[in-house]
Formats: structure tokens, C-alpha cells, sequence
């Protein structure tokens, strides 16, 4: 690709492009999978099930081992953020869509314009993609759940207890049945 590709292509993200969260990122990688695959009219692979995981450090927002490995802010490159996830993901539509084609074609340059145009026109520099987080769910006392614990585990063996009861008293019920036939046979 020529340096006249890159240049439509970067040019296209604004100055400041802020990074994600660990959710906008995880939300993000998702949304442009499936617009990746849209793009190039791959729907099945658009809506297969993925796993996301959030990684850090010089990783790349690549998949390993069928968990997509998502990066918010890998800095050891040209790219960071937004940035840098809309490039991998761009790679990865292409790699599956064209396999004999190396990386950087025309073609490559092409989708991921398209999808910083997506990232820019669903106002995700904006938070758009943020959600409000989840409140903390008050934790139990760990002695009154271990105390229910206790009340359902006795409540069990008394039932135990109670069948084993029955059925003792049944076999002994048995066993005199069985004590006078023999008994009576043996005359």
C-alpha cells in the first residue's frame, strides 16, 4: 500500500482520538468484527460467538486461542486506542476474507478506513459505547451463610435419618415374616 493509502487512511481518525475502557474496548473489538465482515459480505462469519478478554502490555488486539485478546492501550506502536484496535480487527477481516493476500493491500486500507469512519460516525470518541457501571452487590455475612449451610445440611441427614428409620422398620417386619414361614416350613 502506498504512502498516499496510509496517509486517506490515518487522516481520517481526528488529532485527539481519547482511549477506550476495558468495556467500550471489549464492545468496540465486537461491533467491528461484525461491521468487518458486513463489509465484505462474510454475514456468517459476522455472527459467529466469540470470547473477549482484556490484555495489556505489548500485546497485539488479536485472537490466541479462540479468546480475542483486546488491548485499550497498547502504546508500543504507531497506533494506540481506538486506533490500534480498528487496525488489528481491519487485519483480521481481511486475513479471513482474502488469505492469499498479504496484510497492507489496497484492499485492507479500504475496509479499515470504512471502519474508522464507523467508529467516528457512531460517535464511540465521544463515549458512546460507555455504560454505567453495574453497583456493587452488598456482600453476606459469611457466618449467617455458613449457618444456613448448616440448617439445610441437617435438615437432609434428619431425612436421611427418617427414611433409614422406615426402611429398618420395614425389613425388620420382613425378617419376622420370613423367621415364621421358615419356621413353619422346617415342621
Amino acid at each position: 500500500m502506498s504512502e498516499a493509502q496510509y496517509a486517506r487512511v490515518n487522516g481520517a481518525w481526528p488529532e485527539a482520538a481519547p482511549k477506550p475502557t476495558a468495556q467500550e474496548a471489549i464492545a468496540g473489538t465486537r461491533l467491528l468484527l461484525r461491521e468487518g465482515f458486513r463489509f465484505y459480505g462474510m454475514a456468517s462469519h459476522a455472527n459467529q460467538k466469540r470470547k473477549f478478554k482484556i490484555t495489556s502490555g505489548r500485546r497485539h488486539t488479536w485472537p490466541r486461542r479462540g479468546v480475542w485478546h483486546v488491548n485499550p492501550d497498547r502504546t508500543h506502536s504507531a497506533f494506540a486506542g481506538w486506533k490500534e484496535i480498528v487496525h488489528s480487527v481491519s487485519h483480521w477481516c481481511h486475513a479471513k476474507r482474502y488469505p492469499d493476500i498479504r496484510g497492507h493491500d489496497i484492499s485492507h486500507a479500504a475496509l479499515e478506513k470504512h471502519l474508522v469512519e464507523y467508529v467516528i460516525a457512531k460517535a464511540w470518541l465521544q463515549g458512546a459505547l460507555k455504560r454505567e457501571p453495574r453497583p456493587a452487590s452488598p456482600k453476606a455475612d459469611v457466618r449467617s451463610v455458613r449457618y444456613q449451610r448448616v440448617l439445610l445440611k441437617l435438615q437432609a441427614w434428619r431425612t436421611k435419618a427418617k427414611r433409614a428409620k422406615t426402611a429398618i422398620t420395614k425389613l425388620e417386619k420382613q425378617q419376622r415374616y420370613y423367621e415364621k414361614a421358615l419356621a413353619t416350613n422346617a415342621d
